[in-house]
């Protein structure tokens, strides 16, 4: 019988994953989900086998095969083996070790701990997925790249949002506002736009969630000529 040992190992298994979860998103500032996915399964190799091992054992508690493990794998169904109870002291798996022990219940102190760890391991994959978070990472990211030279006449100065619009501010080189004709190279910016924002990956991804991304361009002189808008319509 293996009840506190597989209790331990899954408070074990659940502090490794906050801890982890933290350092890479607080103290490396690493934003993006499958970074953050990709290394926890990484590091988690080891420990999940023996998880994996443990929790055979734990079914072999309540007089299950150790094939029920597979269950763990599904979401929320972890909770059962954990906390379920064998109807018989000995079994097919052998002698409860516990037997002669009054209290085989795990302390309400070590529940709540489990209960706790869980929740931050959900929540922070939960914020780490959400649309403003990803959008605070796009724009520092693209912020360190600036500026950059798009074309021989183009010139990205500074990407902004405002959790509802990406702006992206774009120097005309070396063009006056008096001299150019507005609706004519608003037509060419204008499909250019529409084109890069709707097949790149990451400015789609946040047209599909309903951001806009609003190019805002200046002349030589940083005189606003023209903006353009693209929004999910115009990538259907």
């Amino acid at each position: 019988m293996f009840i506190f040992g597989f209790q331990t190992a899954f408070g074990i298994f659940i502090a490794i994953a906050v801890s982890i979860l933290i350092i890479l998103v607080g103290f490396f500032e690493i934003k993006e989900i499958s970074l953050i996915m990709s290394s926890i399964t990484i590091i988690y190799l080891i420990p999940l086998y023996i998880f994996i091992i443990l929790s055979i054992k734990r079914f072999h508690d309540i007089n299950l095969s150790g094939w029920w493990a597979i269950v763990i794998f599904i979401p929320f169904m972890l909770v059962w083996p954990i906390f379920a109870q064998p109807k018989n002291h000995n079994n097919q798996f052998g002698e409860d070790p516990l037997l002669n022990k009054q209290n085989h219940n795990m302390p309400l102190c070590t529940k709540i701990i489990y209960f706790i760890s869980t929740a931050l391991v959900c929540f922070i994959i939960y914020y780490t997925t959400t649309i403003s978070y990803q959008l605070d990472y796009y724009i520092k990211n693209s912020q360190k790249e600036l500026p950059n030279m798009l074309n021989e006449v183009l010139k990205q100065n500074s990407i902004t949002t405002d959790n509802k619009n990406i702006y992206i501010n774009i120097e005309l080189i070396n063009m006056d506002k008096k001299h150019i004709n507005i609706e004519k190279i608003r037509k060419v910016l204008r499909k250019n736009d529409i084109q890069v924002s709707c097949t790149d990956t990451s400015k789609r991804y946040f047209i599909d969630n309903n951001i806009n991304i609003i190019y805002n361009y200046f002349d030589q002189s940083n005189e606003k000529v023209t903006s353009i808008k693209v929004n999910k319509l115009h990538c259907n």
